[in-house]
């Protein structure tokens, strides 16, 4: 039968201040999610579309520390950022929203394509305007395009993005690595006390 030995150093782990441990894993600990939460808040930001910058701005990193937890979030407030992440089913959305969401794509050129379509007989299909004819717009080139884009959604809903999921994918093996390297710091500071 084989033998087993054990060995103890001459300064058991009892004799270490366990208010220092605790101390000292909350100062590591809480380094390592601060980092994890800025990686994944630039990577999850970066994967966010953007029309105004309305929905980038709004994703925030946080730490939150209590006596015994240490827990970081990268999250929104904004209620549509779920439909963003995930697409959304059929529905008519408000169009005061995608004409100015047109205008913001078109950086104020919509006048200036349909009068150019006029003037040189190009179809607006040929400048990437599948489906709009300038026959058929009242309130300008912008309305047209919003009107195809709303009836689109309704019968088609809009594409997901998954940004957070993105996000936290590629930066999964980072932030893995932040808290191994946190780990070994922690074992190094209390096997020091």
């Amino acid at each position: 039968m084989p033998e087993i030995t054990i060995e103890f150093d001459p300064a058991p782990a009892t004799l270490v201040d366990p208010q220092q441990v605790a101390e000292e894993a909350h100062k590591i600990f809480r380094g390592a999610t601060e980092q994890a939460v800025v990686r994944l808040h630039e990577k999850v930001v970066g994967y966010t579309p953007m029309a105004f910058g309305y929905l980038r701005k709004s994703i925030m990193p946080q730490v939150l520390v209590s006596h015994n937890e240490i827990m970081g979030t990268v999250s929104t407030s904004r209620d549509y950022a779920l439909a963003v992440e995930l697409g959304s089913r059929p529905h008519w959305p408000p169009l005061a929203p995608l004409i100015l969401w047109v205008k913001r794509k078109l950086g104020g050129r919509g006048s200036n394509i349909a009068f150019e379509a006029k003037l040189t007989g190009k179809s607006l299909r040929k400048q990437g305007f599948r489906g709009v004819k300038t026959s058929e717009i009242k309130g300008g080139i912008e309305e047209g395009i919003a009107r195809r884009i709303q009836f689109k959604i309704a019968h088609k809903g809009t594409k997901y993005h998954l940004m957070f999921q993105k996000g936290f994918n590629e930066s999964r093996g980072t932030v893995e690595r932040y808290f191994d390297d946190a780990t070994d710091r922690f074992i190094q500071a209390v096997s020091k006390m």
